[in-house]
């Protein structure tokens, strides 16, 4: 009875998503799920690595802030004090 209850969430789910894809005709065209594939591939591949961290309770939200602090490091380094694309990306990386 137990694994019932459990499992709500994703039956529910499920049925959105299935609802979804019937009433709009959008979803029901192969263009449209290469394009989402295309755009979302790599925040979709983030999201799933990090997934089970947070669901075990070892939430991890460093991953964001270092992707930002790498992005704004890059761009001062760029824009502002004049380096070249290749030397900012790798003190950005470093």
């Amino acid at each position: 009875m137990i694994w019932v209850c459990r499992s709500i969430p994703l039956l529910l789910t499920a049925t959105l998503l299935g609802n979804v894809v019937v009433a709009d005709p959008a979803f029901q065209r192969s263009a449209y799920w290469r394009f989402l594939l295309h755009n979302y591939f790599p925040l979709a591949m983030l999201a799933l690595a990090l997934t089970p961290i947070v669901v075990a309770g070892g939430i991890d939200l460093s991953v964001g802030s270092v992707t930002v602090l790498s992005s704004v490091v890059i761009g001062v380094l760029w824009r502002d004090a004049d380096w070249p694309i290749a030397a900012a990306l790798l003190a950005g990386l470093a």
